[in-house]
């Protein structure tokens, strides 16, 4: 058994689980659309949000309208029937309320590689506008986050009454973030009803270079080992 060369690629391992440094890219696009009477988005039930997902918080110094302050409605991949009917799948984050959802690093210890995000909301005419900040933390500072973008408010004028919003966020060079932790929504005060926030994109893969430079520090520590071992024992061990 080599207990010191293992312990030692062990710690190494774990460090390389931080991953390299977050990137976030500036060519960012938005895109928006509205349905109206009768007619609903379809949402994901397969995107991050829905299947590594470890934990999903509210904080801030805002509050909930209403009622409607359960905000795992968010991450169910369900829409909801339209306009007011849609009450039981609605979320309505007040001013300066902030929602975070947690990424789970112990299946992707470097982060994740976000592509798109999608946020749905809808109620009736007054309560479908989307405004709010998308922020995110990166596997080395879970807790520290940074301003990917700040969404300028939508809200088409004349929608009908049962009018409902969508806001996809996109990278013209296909990638938004990487090796992130988490992802933070800071709203702003418009009454919005949100139905639903989808995340897309994959586990990050660590750079061949990481994996190549751990690979020759464990050949090192256990030639290092070996070397203290013949200083031991005064004897040579077999190559």
């Amino acid at each position: 058994m080599f207990p010191t060369p293992l312990r030692t690629f062990r710690r190494l391992l774990a460090a390389a689980t931080l991953g390299p440094t977050a990137t976030a890219f500036a060519q960012i696009n938005i895109a928006t659309s509205f349905s109206g009477d009768g007619s609903v988005f379809s949402v994901s039930n397969t995107d991050l949000f829905q299947t590594k997902l470890s934990s999903l918080t509210a904080g801030g110094t805002g509050t909930f309208y209403t009622n409607t302050g359960d905000i795992n409605r968010l991450a169910n991949g369900v829409f909801g029937a339209a306009g007011t009917a849609g009450w039981g799948e609605s979320v309505s984050p007040g001013d300066g309320t902030t929602i975070t959802f947690g990424l789970n690093l112990a299946a992707s210890p470097v982060g994740y590689t976000l592509t798109k995000i999608a946020t749905y909301a809808g109620w009736d005419s007054g309560r479908d506008g989307q405004e709010y900040t998308i922020s995110f933390s990166t596997a080395s500072a879970p807790a520290t986050f940074a301003t990917l973008i700040a969404v300028p408010y939508y809200n088409p004028s004349n929608t009908p009454a049962n009018a409902h919003t969508m806001v996809s966020i996109t990278d013209f060079g296909g990638v938004l973030a990487s090796n992130v932790a988490a992802v933070r929504f800071s709203f702003s005060d418009k009454g919005t009803f949100y139905r639903e926030i989808d995340a897309f994109g994959q586990a990050t893969v660590p750079e061949p270079s990481t994996y190549g430079a751990f690979a020759g520090l464990g050949v090192l520590s256990f030639a290092a080992y070996r070397r203290r071992l013949r200083r031991r024992d005064g004897r040579s061990l077999p190559s």
